[in-house]
């Protein structure tokens, strides 16, 4: 019997390069945010091995592709004798700053655990996901805000009953993180951050949480995240791919032409803003497409 899973996306509220890591990673401190923006997963058992297929030509039906590794991963270390069908139906922008391979894995560790019927528990799932992918981790804990630490891989879940619309928009450019972050080594002294240290950090996001989750409404939560904007809503890889994809400036100056105030999520190349209501939004994406050539979504935190 087949199991059908949907893989949702993720962009960045707050994103600072701490340092790079011996392993070559880079440690970081970043916010998460969840968004109903998916890919679809199909699971199937099979006799033997990994299948992999998907809808999008351009991505890899074997090792390479981090969603088999996942599986192979997790068939290995469980014992697991059987095999596995994957069939992923892509939606989420591939290389776009928004997590859908890292999403596409969690979703096959954690779908798995469902089809082979093991019933395990998220402790011995996380250490599957943190081998897997940077970002995995996240996305296997299943909440729809978390800071990130480590390389990305340490997950502290944000409690709040808060749900926001975004305006997404993605130009059409890969931007691969791994020569950003390099072009972030080779420009790191002219890269400022927002704070000193994680401690500083933790502490003022944690207080920015909880005046979030004394709002009313959603135009009071949005207003709470700007008045507070100089220690949350920060990127810092976004100047390096602004110099880098000059696309990038040009979205942010449209977004901005509508009121909204835009961010780059992860490396990029999507930005995306913040908007009070789906009509609003709604506007804004039906003025944006009859000027550009632009992959534009409306998404809610998941």
């Amino acid at each position: 019997m087949a199991l059908q899973l949907l893989s949702p996306a993720k962009i960045n509220l707050f994103l600072d390069v701490i340092s790079k890591r011996p392993d070559g990673f880079h440690n970081i401190f970043t916010v998460f945010e969840r968004i109903d923006l998916f890919d679809r997963i199909t699971l199937e058992v099979t006799k033997n091995g990994i299948r992999l297929e998907t809808d999008n030509e351009e991505l890899p039906r074997g090792r390479d592709n981090i969603a088999y590794k996942a599986a192979e991963l997790f068939l290995k270390n469980f014992k697991i004798k059987k095999g596995v069908y994957i069939k992923v139906e892509k939606h989420i922008p591939i290389a776009a700053g928004l997590g859908g391979g890292s999403s596409n894995a969690a979703t096959v560790l954690l779908g798995m655990n469902r089809l082979f019927g093991l019933s395990l528990g998220k402790e011995e799932i996380m250490p599957l996901a943190k081998k897997v992918g940077s970002d995995v981790p996240f996305f296997t804990e299943e909440t729809s805000f978390a800071i990130g630490e480590g390389r990305g891989d340490i997950i502290t879940p944000l409690k709040t009953n808060k749900r926001f619309w975004h305006i997404l928009v993605c130009p059409n450019i890969r931007v691969y993180t791994k020569e950003i972050y390099n072009e972030l080594e080779e420009k790191k002294n002219n890269v400022t951050a927002n704070f000193t240290d994680n401690y500083n950090k933790k502490s003022n996001l944690l207080n920015i949480w909880e005046k979030l989750n004394l709002t009313k409404n959603t135009r009071d939560s949005i207003n709470t995240l700007f008045n507070l904007s100089s220690c949350f809503l920060y990127n810092k890889l976004e100047s390096i791919v602004e110099d880098k994809i000059k696309e990038i400036r040009q979205v942010k100056i449209a977004l901005e032409n509508y009121g909204v105030k835009p961010m780059m999520s992860g490396s990029g190349p999507t930005v995306f803003g913040f908007v009070n209501l789906r009509k609003e939004a709604e506007i804004i994406r039906d003025k944006l497409a009859s000027q550009y050539n632009w992959q534009i979504f409306l998404t809610k935190t998941y």
